[in-house]
């Protein structure tokens, strides 16, 4: 008994002492065999793979022993060693698969059908084992046999291979029945409409065709015709349309819906939101006020009503050369809606409020009346007056009143340390302080937000540091600079006639300041924001084609293509300057949205 304990604590030592080693010796001769493969250095692989297999048994180092030997073209030798393992195991469809495209590469036709049909047999019972031996085909090019392996098994298991069946079609690029198996999909189980949604996206970024979308799009309007009663079919068309910006399309297959599912308009509610954010305003404002004909009694009645006006305040002041008129009527609207809504409801409406009234119609007095009286009442929530506060410091400044403005500021970042609206009201100071000509303080603060946890705030900081840095120590007058910080604050407060002089100046007193890239930059957003795109375009340009060492040259360009994108519609023009960003500045921040847009001009992608 003793001598048993002794031997087998002594073999169980041993073991111990052995296993590192071994486990060791597996990892270095498996990253070895790897790195053959990638060298396709096969024939050194192979020996490797054979031996891993051997010693472990892993299918892996079965699989990739296999595949050296293809690529040897050394055919006799996997037949032989496939039967083999045939023989140890007759129930692992993969060795059919494997055998068959042994005899595929040799040209046995007969016997590679066999094979393959032997293993679509063995393996049409199992859904685990239909899914593998697939994939087995798949990796091997046999797209046929992948598909009958799908269609035997969904008849013997009575379950959908659909999903499966439409990623085969896309492999063998036949994307009618691809589209035509995702919607059978989509039909028997909606839940799958987000699935199918996500992989036609993946499809369509590396999609080369251009006739995608009228595939998806003509397949889903015929399916609808057939199946009316499909709300996923309506769901899946309404993204399609957006996916591909046509949000007037998707808005009416909004309305359809909502009607045939009462809805009572919650439906186009949400898609008016959608809308807005892609400041798509006019059919937003359609969405909102489709959804208020339905009367007061609606229950999304009020939300609506403050939704329409959020969206023609955005609409307002991203739309050029507003006529007086339609400002005081936006101005009314607001006042006469505040009066109606409850406090909770009530900060959108005021923030638009005041931002009009100030920024506008020149009603600086009563902006800060009403944001006064806000605050002082105190019943919007922590970062709803937060953000009154910043606004009325910032109509404060506009004002002429910096000093009072900086006591705001700073009592916003004394309540909100460490927060987004603390950094927000620390980078409005650094501001201030740029636009009085106080530089070095503004550089100083501006640093330290350079490392906030805002990207926005981190990189605003960023852009307004390197201005100063870059061209401060140049100009020992700081005349210069000083004239560009006055420019900048009339921008800001919408005096564009006046800062559109201030630039001038500097370009007449200082032609050659380090500025002037700047002030041409500066000058193209004022026109561009002014409506004059033909004037922006040449300044952008003087940019670019001038200064196209200096930071600005890839915003200069990327301004360039979105105006020949968005504003002209000149498709071939955008494309000519997406492309531009992407191959001589790789580096720039603007580089994959600029791929993105290149893409989908071209027909690539309906990713947008």
């Amino acid at each position: 008994m003793k001598f048993s304990l002794i031997k087998y604590l002594f073999v169980l030592g041993i073991a111990v002492l052995l296993f590192p080693q071994t486990v060791i010796s597996q990892h270095y001769d498996s990253q070895l065999a790897a790195e053959y493969m990638r060298n396709k250095e096969y024939d050194k692989a192979s020996i490797l793979y054979e031996q891993l297999y051997e010693k472990f048994g892993y299918a892996s180092y079965r699989n990739n022993y296999i595949r050296c030997l293809s690529e040897l073209e050394d055919y006799k030798t996997a037949e032989k060693f496939l039967k083999k393992e045939l023989r140890k195991n007759k129930t692992d469809p993969s060795l059919y698969v494997y055998l068959g495209n042994i005899y595929h590469l040799i040209g046995s036709t007969a016997d590679a059908e066999k094979e393959f049909s032997n293993a679509i047999e063995m393996a049409s019972d199992n859904r685990g084992q239909t899914i593998n031996t697939a994939n087995s085909f798949v990796m091997h090019r046999q797209f046929n046999y992948a598909e009958q392996m799908y269609i035997s098994a969904s008849e013997k298991q009575k379950v959908s291979f659909d999903y499966e069946l439409a990623n085969i079609y896309y492999y063998q690029r036949d994307y009618q029945k691809m589209i035509d198996k995702f919607l059978d999909l989509i039909i028997e189980q909606p839940d799958y409409l987000t699935n199918v949604q996500s992989r036609l996206v993946s499809i369509s970024a590396s999609f080369v065709d251009s006739d995608l979308n009228i595939i998806i799009e003509n397949s889903i309007i015929q399916r609808i015709q057939q199946k009316p009663q499909s709300s996923s079919l309506y769901e899946l068309l309404i993204w399609q349309y957006s996916q591909t910006g046509q949000y007037k399309k998707a808005l009416e297959q909004n309305y359809v819906l909502d009607k045939r599912l009462s809805e009572k308009g919650l439906r186009v509610l949400q898609y008016g939101h959608i809308l807005k954010d892609n400041q798509e305003y006019d059919l937003a404002l359609e969405a909102f006020e489709y959804v208020l004909q339905q009367g007061e009694t609606s229950p999304h009645y009020q939300t609506a009503s403050i939704d329409y006006l959020n969206t023609l305040f955005g609409k307002v002041v991203n739309t050029p050369n507003n006529s007086e008129e339609e400002l005081l009527e936006l101005e009314s609207l607001l006042i006469e809606t505040l009066s109606k809504v409850r406090a909770t409801q009530s900060f959108s409406l005021i923030y638009a409020l005041a931002n009009i009234q100030a920024f506008y119609l020149n009603k600086t007095n009563e902006a800060e009346e009403l944001l006064s009286k806000v605050i002082e009442e105190n019943k919007l929530n922590t970062s709803e007056i937060a953000e009154c506060k910043l606004l009325y410091g910032d109509i404060l400044l506009i004002n002429e009143n910096p000093w009072d403005a900086t006591i705001i500021y700073a009592q916003v970042e004394k309540a909100n340390i460490n927060n987004p609206y603390g950094h927000e009201a620390r980078f409005r100071k650094a501001k201030l302080a740029y636009y009085t000509g106080q530089f070095q303080w503004a550089q100083a603060q501006l640093d330290v937000l350079k490392a906030s946890t805002s990207k926005l705030i981190a990189n605003d900081a960023f852009e307004l540091s390197f201005l100063i840095s870059e061209n401060l120590n140049l100009d020992t007058t700081e005349t210069a600079m000083k004239l560009f910080a006055k420019a900048d604050l009339l921008t800001y407060k919408n005096d564009n006639e006046h800062a559109l002089l201030a630039l001038d100046s500097i370009i007449a007193q200082f032609p050659g300041n380090t500025l002037i890239d700047d002030v041409y930059f500066r000058k193209a957003q004022i026109y561009e924001r002014q409506g004059n795109i033909d004037l922006a375009l040449e300044m952008y340009k003087k940019v670019l084609n001038n200064y196209s060492w200096d930071i600005l040259a890839d915003n200069a360009l990327y301004k360039i293509a979105k105006i020949y994108d968005f504003s002209l519609k000149d498709k071939e023009k955008a494309m000519e300057y997406y492309e531009k960003i992407i191959i001589d500045y790789p580096g720039s921040i603007f580089t994959v949205e600029s791929r993105k847009r290149f893409r989908f001009l071209r027909g690539d992608s309906i990713n947008q």
